[in-house]
């Protein structure tokens, strides 16, 4: 065997094992992975001992012996299947020393985890946070990061990582000390024996939004869980002290500055009392709450810091999501947040403003608009006021599309920020409701008449991927919200030689028409004035037919009066709007004397209207 190991090369292949494996050894961070750079001097090491066996020794014991290592390696190997990255050498004290030593987890055992929440009741509706959010597959529900952000307060369930666990790093330190000192996991799974994933029912009930709901250098609001109590309700608080030394925490009722209820005091809730002194821990604190001294009515749940001896640092929760009602009798209620919603939509909006039902990705409302006119000119301005709610906290930004389209034609195209970009839609906390408002600038040569459609759109302003928008009952809507008429300077008065006063039906009158040849000869182009005597309330196609001596028709133009861009059911009383129709000619049209005949019906029964000549 010195021969072997004399050979060139080996010792600096043994060598570099060796220094790679201790230092890496001494070093305060290892995992699993970093050893990978090890495993090709090894390979060249085995397989030389390995030629050098078999020149040695008879072939049958060489395929004995290679027989002997495949199977030793099948047996550590195949009871971990499939999962084998909790394999740990049992003679170094296997996977009960690697979680001290090393770190852990690569993923594996998060289909497991996916195939318990599969087994609760409706797993379809569950909201789940895990930091490996993306190996739950197979889970039915939704799943969402485990991050900084708070998106995992609104969770139904929380699932903590073995690797996330030995980092003390997602969401932060003092999350993850609070579930694992305060919450029982409701289901642990274990791979070899190691604890891989425990997955928590969630306490906060009521969630907060943790970059919005906060005091710098007091507290970050997580959420809190409503009690009833026979003499009013008890509020416990779940927050992340940043203070020392400790916030000296109270909550109250506000309806208005005139309509407040006085700071009740908030003690930390048993076991809690050290993390309530150190920065960085998730305290809970029990809240009294009392109605005492208060109207009936709506009030707003607010949290306070003392700061200093009289004064207080107040913080509101998201507006719709903590509203309690004060009854006649002094009991209190918490407010659902669709009602709560709805109450704060009717207080906010203005009396004149057009409700909507528009919900964008089930995240932000436009509850309503309002025009600064509801009839303009080409080159004139409009003002669209929008109101917008959030229903959900907010992660990504947004932007708002307002366009303007008469018929296929775009005539305005604004895109950007909501309000200026003076306030992120990141930053919108639900229940408020936020005035937008935009300038749309008509262009010149825009069609007039026209009925100008408005719509209007929220995307990511990165992906420019538009929003999807539903109603209440969730199903998917066009983007239109309102119809806007686009006047011309001078509506239009037949003056020609063919005067006509037929009525059709009782709302429509044909007051005279206009024709001519085109030059080339190969088509007739015939105009008709068209008067409303009221308003038709329904779309018309107009037609003109060019028929012979016999009666026999030569050809036909259908199209709508007003160039598809000013229906029928739009027009009022005593405005007049053109149809123009371009009649083919046939080449070997024969001369003679043609008659023009032209009329109005239904596009959707082809129903003509009846004629009435100026007898009636």
């Amino acid at each position: 065997w010195r021969a072997w190991l004399d050979e060139k090369g080996v010792w600096a292949l043994v060598l570099y094992v060796l220094l790679y494996v201790g230092g890496m050894s001494l070093g305060s961070h290892k995992q699993g992975r970093f050893a990978m750079a090890v495993f090709p001097a090894l390979d060249v090491l085995a397989a030389m001992a390995y030629v050098h066996l078999a020149r040695r020794w008879k072939r049958r014991w060489v395929s004995i012996g290679g027989a002997l290592l495949l199977a030793l390696q099948l047996a550590t190997v195949l009871p971990f299947h499939p999962y084998y990255y909790p394999y740990f050498n049992p003679l170094l004290g296997g996977g009960a020393t690697a979680v001290r030593l090393t770190r852990i987890g690569w993923g594996e055992g998060m289909d497991r985890v996916a195939a318990y929440l599969n087994t609760l009741e409706e797993p379809e509706s569950l909201r789940v946070a895990a930091r490996f959010y993306k190996y739950l597959i197979g889970f039915r529900g939704e799943a969402v990061n485990l991050d900084a952000s708070g998106e995992w307060l609104a969770a139904d369930k929380i699932v903590f990582y073995i690797q996330q666990v030995q980092r003390m790093q997602d969401p932060s330190p003092g999350v993850i000390r609070y579930f694992r000192q305060h919450i029982p996991p409701e289901k642990i799974i274990r791979l070899n024996g190691i604890d891989y994933a425990w997955i928590y029912p969630n306490p906060i009930e009521y969630a907060a939004d943790p970059r919005l709901e906060r005091l710098d250098g007091q507290l970050t609001l997580l959420g809190y869980r409503w009690r009833q109590t026979p003499d009013g309700a008890t509020v416990t608080l779940v927050w992340e002290n940043q203070a020392r030394p400790p916030a000296s925490v109270a909550v109250r009722l506000a309806a208005s500055e005139a309509e407040t209820g006085g700071w009740l005091p908030c003690h930390p809730a048993a076991g809690f009392e050290g993390a309530a002194r150190t920065p960085g821990e998730v305290v809970e604190s029990a809240c009294p709450l009392s109605a005492k001294g208060l109207s009936p009515g709506m009030y707003s749940l607010q949290v306070g810091v003392r700061n200093g001896e009289t004064g207080w640092r107040t913080l509101d929760f998201a507006a719709g999501w903590s509203v309690v009602r004060v009854t006649a009798g002094g009991a209190m209620e918490r407010v659902e947040p669709e009602v709560a919603f709805a109450q704060l939509a009717q207080a906010a909006l203005p009396p004149d403003a057009h409700r909507l039902e528009h919900t964008y990705d089930g995240k932000i409302r436009l509850l309503a608009y309002t025009l600064s006119a509801g009839e303009v000119r080409p080159g004139q301005s409009l003002t669209v006021t929008l109101y917008w709610q959030a229903i959900q906290p907010l992660n990504r930004e947004a932007y708002v599309s307002v366009q303007a389209f008469a018929g296929d034609r775009q005539l305005v195209n604004r895109n950007g920020p909501p309000l200026d970009g003076g306030r992120p839609t990141a930053t919108w906390r639900p229940g408020e409701v936020l005035r937008d408002a935009w300038r749309v600038d008509f262009p010149p040569d825009a069609p007039a008449p026209a009925l100008v459609s408005l719509r209007v759109s929220l995307f990511d302003p990165q992906t420019i991927i538009p929003w999807p928008v539903q109603n209440r009952q969730g199903v998917d809507i066009p983007n239109a919200i309102a119809a806007v008429r686009l006047a011309p300077a001078r509506w239009p008065v037949y003056r020609g030689p063919h005067p006509q006063a037929v009525r059709f039906g009782e709302t429509i009158q044909l007051t005279g028409y206009e024709s001519a040849i085109t030059p080339a000869g190969d088509a007739l182009e015939v105009t008709l004035y068209w008067r409303a005597l009221s308003s038709p309330g329904e779309d018309y196609t107009a037609f003109v037919h060019l028929v012979d001596a016999s009666g026999q028709l030569t050809t036909q133009s259908d199209v709508p009066p007003g160039g598809g861009v000013y229906p029928p059911s739009a027009w009022r009383a005593g405005e007049v709007v053109l149809s123009r129709h371009r009649l083919a000619l046939p080449p070997d049209l024969s001369p003679g004397t043609y008659t023009l005949l032209a009329g109005l019906y239904r596009p959707a029964d082809g129903a003509r209207l009846p004629a009435f000549g100026a007898g009636g």
